[in-house]
């Protein structure tokens, strides 16, 4: 299952991103505060959940100032939020779901230049 962000006012812009990494971006926000939960819960679920530039914009500088400088290209990001270096096999691990949940620095680098440059976009 995939999600597309869709630019609010630009539709040849978006950004499409797996549910393995989508899910720890939403908890990302979610500690950020800059969202409410109801709209996190949107997100989740393709519920066409919408982010104003603002909010797209405050992403943007949260992820930039607080979380990209603690990582680098050997590192990512698990479901709970802890950064770790151990090796991402892509192997499906049925038993325990959220260890197939993670981001990356390149995935973070790449949202974050979405928000910064989107009008706001809907999770679609």
């Amino acid at each position: 299952m995939g999600f597309t962000l869709s630019d609010i006012q630009n539709k040849d812009m978006e950004l499409r991103v797996n549910a393995w990494n989508w899910r720890p971006t939403i908890e990302l926000i979610r500690v950020s505060g800059i969202l409410d939960d109801q709209l996190l819960n949107w997100m989740a679920y393709n519920a066409e959940a919408e982010i104003t530039q603002e909010q797209a914009k405050a992403i943007g500088t949260y992820i930039q100032q607080e979380i990209l400088p603690s990582l680098d290209n050997n590192t990512h990001i698990d479901y709970d939020l802890n950064i770790t270096s151990e090796i991402d096999t892509f192997e499906l691990h049925r038993e325990d779901l959220q260890k197939n949940y993670n981001i990356n620095p390149e995935w973070l680098a790449k949202f974050v230049h979405f928000c910064f440059t989107c009008n706001g976009f809907k999770v679609l």
